[in-house]
């Protein structure tokens, strides 16, 4: 059965007849199943507010789902009430769950077509570079990097079964006002599955894993940025020196890795979060000191 209610051992037998008390379950005789709760939202809100649904699944379908994935769901919609309270919340029992790709891309033949004449092109590189904040003059290097950014590699297997990664990570120091916020705001605004965090307000838990609690009161596992927009997303970090230095810690495994993770008592999780990190600030002093070093 599904939650405490159901699987209570009764009291009193139904049968009028009876009205026997000596009950007991006998576990080999009865049937199992597991299931388990997800919330979902539209793909739209990266916020953490209540504005979900909560699916129910069961058998198979349990382990189909992980955090940060984007789905489509078939299932009934039942209305559940919180014991002793008089708040009523829908709830959908899933019958089919069906995966979408990271990034919905129909390409046709004649697409096909149009992207074999383009490579031909004398000046097609140069042509991708300024689509890069094509409102900023000059930076060339800069939206030259940008874009490999968003084109990235494919991870390269090695021998020992290990992989190096494919994404890499930029960082855009400077002076106030040459425009860095306003480039990373053009790659946010153009591309898929890219996010901007202003950097003061960022935790580590809103950017990789968290454990919150859902409209019912259950535990649930909350993905992050890094996670939301992994396979080919950016993430953008604003002001990345404000970031606090506990949240830049926590933060510098799964930029490495491509994974988030979270272990508490009784609740351990690993989640695929290789998003590229596109980070901005300006120097200490607001104006950049040759004879300091970049960390510094």
């Amino acid at each position: 059965g599904i939650g405490d209610v159901e699987n209570k051992i009764p009291l009193v037998c139904e049968n009028p007849h009876c009205k026997k008390r000596d009950f007991k379950r006998n576990d080999e005789l009865s049937e199992w199943e597991t299931y388990r709760n997800i919330a979902i939202k539209s793909d739209e809100d990266f916020s953490f507010s209540n504005d979900e649904i909560t699916i129910s699944l069961s058998g198979q379908l349990t382990e189909s789902v992980e955090a940060g994935d984007r789905i489509i769901v078939t299932g009934v919609v039942y209305v559940k009430n919180k014991p002793k309270s008089n708040v009523f919340t829908n709830e959908i029992h899933c019958l089919y769950v069906r995966k979408l790709d990271d990034i919905d891309l129909n390409i046709t033949s004649d697409d096909e077509e149009v992207f074999r004449k383009m490579i031909e092109e004398t000046d097609f590189y140069q042509r991708m570079i300024n689509s890069i904040a094509p409102q900023i003059l000059g930076y060339e290097e800069i939206k030259e990097s940008l874009l490999l950014q968003l084109v990235r590699s494919p991870n390269r297997p090695k021998l020992d079964g290990t992989s190096v990664r494919g994404w890499f990570n930029i960082g855009l120091w400077g002076d106030a006002g040459v425009a860095k916020t306003a480039m990373a705001e053009s790659i946010n605004a153009n591309y898929p599955k890219t996010q901007i965090i202003s950097s003061r307000g960022a935790t580590d838990v809103g950017l990789t894993l968290g454990i919150d609690k859902d409209s019912s009161g259950n535990s649930v596992l909350r993905a992050g940025a890094m996670v939301l927009n992994r396979g080919y997303g950016i993430v953008i970090l604003d002001e990345f020196p404000r970031l606090n230095p506990e949240v830049v810690d926590g933060l510098m495994t799964t930029i490495e890795s491509g994974f988030a993770s979270i272990a508490k008592a009784g609740f351990q999780a690993n989640q695929r979060a290789d998003s590229s990190t596109l980070a901005t600030g300006n120097a200490y002093g607001e104006d950049w000191n040759d004879n300091m070093n970049l960390k510094d």
